[in-house]
């Protein structure tokens, strides 16, 4: 066999690890995009006050560890703190794991100088192939919010 014929293979292999990597970068930039309209509330951005009562859907999210369903975060007036607002969490989560797994919810909170004030927060234990309800405290006194910017991670204990 002619030594560039030799080549062919090694050339074909080159390309398409090439091929792949961008392919590869593709897909992350695509997945990023939509993760990003997965995380966002349906029908608004990021959240400064509100009046009165609301609740506000979040989108599902399914992963290969965990799927959230019927997520939905409720904001009140808060009783304690005049023109703040407390914030609770409701839904479901399905650990897809053969193990137990926590899965944690986060998200960041600001003051009225709109510098970050702490994070409204929510972990819970979810039992392998089980569905478990989420249902957080009220988290109380709390300026504003960003919604939009609200992480779930899940790990094992």
């Amino acid at each position: 066999m002619p030594h560039s014929l030799k080549s062919i293979p090694l050339l074909l292999a080159t390309l398409l690890t090439a091929s792949c990597a961008e392919l590869n970068t593709a897909l992350e930039t695509a997945n990023q995009a939509l993760g990003s309209l997965n995380g966002s509330v349906a029908g608004s951005g990021g959240q400064t006050r509100h009046a009165s009562s609301q609740t506000l859907s979040l989108t599902s999210k399914n992963t290969a560890q965990y799927e959230t369903r019927n997520m939905q975060l409720w904001i009140d007036d808060s009783a304690t703190c005049p023109g703040k607002s407390r914030l609770k969490l409701t839904g479901s989560v399905y650990n897809k794991t053969s193990k137990d797994m926590y899965v944690s919810f986060e998200m960041p909170t600001y003051n009225t100088r709109h510098e970050r004030g702490g994070a409204f927060a929510y972990r819970l234990l979810v039992s392998p192939k089980e569905w478990t309800e989420v249902t957080s405290n009220y988290q109380d006194c709390i300026d504003k919010f960003d919604v939009n910017r609200m992480t779930v991670q899940a790990y094992h204990p």
